[in-house]
């Protein structure tokens, strides 16, 4: 298979499942000679989780049992593979190939003694599946490659759940990350990028590569020190002092970066070299006694690729001050000043920035606008701007402090999916029921117009229901729509904020300043005002003005009476979100004395806002 460039894929991944509904994967990179094991509960019918490593890794080949062992209500991965993975070639091994104990044995021996095969140890009692895997895919490369892969020379990584940011498929597809949506409605000077495409400007294959996988391991160069420790080898550090200069980092880089510069042909030599031939002189087997050293400094000028020759590169071709380097909480607000969308700023040097703010005490915003207002750009900034900050980049805003998301779910767009015989309606409900099955505290959602392809009575009840069940969570939940009795929410639930697009009508023409605003904003009639446009009768459209005025005058009134109702609670909630955002603060301690001083004389005198 070609990926993005026509470079072709080098994974080989093995995959088996249980009756528990756990999933063992293990990916073989022929490219690099490295292994990423990874086991996980499948907490969807649909393989959402499964479907999202496949289409991480995008394999040249899949290798399964023969057999269904899934639990009951689950397709199993052998049809899943033949359903939804047509294009990829697929190898079915005897089950007796999936052995756990053998697996075990293969990884110790095979792997490279170095931080990321840490724990090994434990793999066997907790983690079987994905050693099963293992065992089957070596086996077949053997087999089929004619690969030998010898001892102590493999990088093997580990992920034993989805111990970090987890995007699904589809979210990857909505919010444009690998691919753009509509690239072929742009011009050709001026074509709109996905987020990948933006950042891949590496100058070597690794280091564009090591884009996706990059995250929180940027938190251990906080100082010099780490850095020097981890371009080192924790241990090794005595066997590299003969390169110039290693108290002065710098010096070392450069020699190093001088010295070892690997292209895609480079790097697939020195793998099958080093990693699986056998070498009748001897000199290949003294390499391989270092080989882990080796890999690690690999690792490492990847690493220094992409940050030096994407992330800084990308910062580096915007104004100066564009970008800023994010702030990070564990359970604290989001915050976004003046934030905006990475990849369409390139495109129009107009952009509009806006704001975002969520805390646990007030953890739902609600996007009102009529269509083509900016919520769906809206949307996709929020989540783009969150998972540059999380890969150690960045990010195009003027501020930002941000809590770390563990998940992204997203709902947007609509469209008939004819592959999966589900109408736009079915593909909105499985894509929300996906979400809430699998929501926890850390994750954040963006929803675009849920209910939208259904009855208006069946979708406002629809969206209505799932804002009180998110509402529920600690999650961080952002809901656009243009249905404006979901305003409503507001003046019921103290954690629910409103914002909207500022639209104003001239000369019956909406003129849309994509500007984001506090509150609810009614536009009078604007469905009915492009029903005209489009060429009804007069008359059709003076009735239905008539019975909307009727619909909207019964509204306000009824979020009247909730105001007055909930008027107490309302304040309670701003204290605290207000209190919140002190206790995350950096100002000084006479700063926020102060301001709690003149927050408590506002809530006695009932002048909150």
């Amino acid at each position: 298979m070609d990926k993005d460039g026509g470079e072709r894929s080098s994974f080989v991944l093995g995959l088996i499942e249980n009756r528990a509904k756990e999933v063992g994967v293990a990916a073989f990179d022929l490219r690099s000679a490295s292994l990423h094991l990874s086991q996980y509960i499948e907490t969807s019918c649909s393989y959402q989780n499964t479907n999202t490593l496949l289409h991480f890794y995008d394999p040249m080949v899949i290798i399964v049992p023969p057999t269904k062992l899934a639990a009951d209500g689950m397709v199993g991965v052998l049809e899943f593979v033949d359903k939804h993975y047509t294009s990829n070639k697929k190898v079915t091994l005897p089950r007796c190939c999936f052995d756990d104990t053998k697996g075990a044995v293969l990884v110790k021996s095979l792997a490279a003694k170095e931080p990321s095969a840490l724990g090994l140890g434990s793999y066997h009692k907790q983690y079987y599946l994905c050693l099963a895997a293992a065992a089957a895919t070596i086996k077949w490369i053997e087999a089929e490659q004619g690969v030998i892969v010898v001892n102590h020379s493999l990088l093997v990584t580990f992920n034993g759940s989805f111990d970090h940011l987890n995007i699904d498929a589809t979210s990857v597809q909505n919010l444009e990350i690998i691919d753009s949506l509509h690239s072929e409605s742009w011009s050709t000077g001026n074509k709109k990028r996905s987020l990948f495409q933006l950042l891949k400007t590496t100058k070597t294959i690794g280091g564009y590569t090591t884009i996706p996988f990059f995250g929180n391991q940027l938190k251990i160069f906080s100082d010099k020190k780490h850095f020097k420790h981890y371009f080192l080898g924790i241990g090794q550090r005595r066997e590299w002092e003969e390169i110039g200069g290693i108290d002065d980092l710098d010096g070392g880089l450069q020699l190093v970066l001088l010295e070892m510069v690997f292209n895609t042909a480079d790097l697939e030599v020195f793998t099958r070299l080093i990693f699986f031939q056998q070498d009748e002189s001897g000199l290949i087997d003294v390499i391989r006694e270092d080989v882990s050293i080796l890999t690690l400094l690999a690792e490492v000028l990847c690493l220094l690729d992409m940050i030096v020759n994407s992330f800084a590169h990308t910062i580096s071709t915007k104004p100066v001050d564009r970008y800023t380097r994010p702030e990070f909480t564990d359970n604290g607000p989001v915050a976004i000043d003046a934030g905006r969308h990475p990849i369409l700023e390139s495109v129009h040097n107009n952009f509009v920035p806006n704001n975002l703010f969520l805390s646990e005490a007030s953890n739902m915003v609600i996007v009102m606008g009529p269509n083509m207002s900016g919520k769906s750009t809206y949307l996709q900034q929020v989540c783009l701007i969150i998972i540059l900050a999380q890969i150690g980049c960045y990010i195009p805003a003027r501020f930002a402090s941000l809590r770390t998301v563990d998940r992204i779910f997203t709902r947007i767009g609509t469209g008939d999916n004819v592959e999966y015989n589900s109408s736009t309606f079915m593909t909105e409900m499985k894509e929300t029921a996906f979400l809430m099955q699998n929501v926890s505290s850390k994750s954040l959602i963006v929803m675009d117009e849920l209910g939208r392809a259904t009855s208006s009575s069946d979708g406002f009840a629809i969206a209505w229901s799932c804002c009180e069940h998110l509402l529920s969570l600690k999650a961080y939940t952002v809901f656009a729509t243009h249905m404006e009795g979901i305003s409503e929410m507001a003046t019921i639930y103290p954690n629910v904020k409103i914002l909207h697009f500022d639209v104003e009508l001239k000369n019956n023409r909406l003129d849309f300043k994509f500007h984001l605003k506090d509150g609810p904003h009614h536009v009078p009639h604007y469905g009915l005002l492009l029903a005209g446009i489009a060429g009804l009768p007069s008359s059709v459209v003076e009735t239905a003005r008539g019975i909307t005025a009727k619909i909207s005058e019964e509204d306000v009134k009824r979020m009247h009476v909730n105001c007055e109702k909930y008027r107490s609670v309302q304040m309670a909630y701003q204290v605290a979100q207000k209190l919140i955002c002190l206790k995350y603060s950096n100002q000084s301690e006479d700063y926020i004395r102060q301001t709690l001083q003149n927050l408590q004389e506002s809530y006695k005198m009932d002048k909150l806002n």
